[in-house]
């Protein structure tokens, strides 16, 4: 599948030569790196995308936009028994509101064979995929607390995420304790202001990852 929209071009992964998958894995990423501050296992789960020959996953597919070589949107679909779902959707700031997305969510239909995806999104990503949603008809049907990430919620539109258990990792869980005996020494018994705390620790340190991402 290659197609030109208003002088974009539009193609499969898939359809790339051996070289050139080599090169646009990493240039994908590139393009999508900001997500590990929405999603924190975001760089492993993309490089869980492909094989050691930088083949992408059976039930896997990327649709990628294109404008005079540059990437400017990406759809990362997922298929399988189980679930027909547009995993990741991004356009480029700077071209948004002109109808990328729509074009990248015909094509992602087209290869799962359905006109009803699953797809996630952050919720603060709401109101940038508010119309596009609304234009498929896409319904809201599950909001999931603390899945990717604890203290965010993701939105699921037609279908439901698979339950699992909230799993802090080892440097939160060290926060918490530290945290924990810091609020009790203190003297403070509301457990609200333990709660604070632990945001705004993990908040800085996302703050300092995002600064140490842009100065490399």
């Amino acid at each position: 599948m290659k197609k030109i929209i208003n002088g974009k071009r539009y193609y499969l992964y898939t359809s790339l030569s051996q070289e050139l998958k080599k090169i646009y894995q990493c240039e994908i990423y590139k393009f999508l790196c900001r997500l590990v501050f929405e999603y924190h296992g975001f760089r492993s789960w993309y490089q869980g995308l492909y094989t050691e020959e930088f083949e992408l996953k059976y039930n896997r597919e990327i649709i990628i936009c294109e404008n005079q070589f540059r990437i400017v949107g990406v759809a990362i679909i997922k298929k399988d028994l189980q679930e027909k779902k547009i995993c990741t959707l991004r356009v480029a700031r700077e071209y948004q509101h002109q109808g990328i997305g729509h074009n990248l969510v015909e094509m992602c239909m087209q290869q799962l064979h359905t006109d009803k995806p699953m797809i996630t999104l952050h919720k603060s990503k709401l109101n940038q995929f508010e119309k596009l949603l609304s234009y498929y008809n896409f319904e809201l049907e599950q909001t999931q607390k603390h899945y990717y990430s604890i203290f965010s919620t993701e939105l699921v539109f037609n279908g439901l995420l698979p339950e699992k258990e909230l799993i802090f990792n080892k440097i939160e869980l060290m926060d918490m304790e530290k945290l924990y005996r810091a609020v009790v020494l203190s003297g403070k018994k509301n457990f609200e202001d333990y709660v604070d705390a632990c945001i705004r620790c993990w908040y800085n340190r996302a703050q300092m990852r995002q600064i140490n991402m842009l100065e490399v």
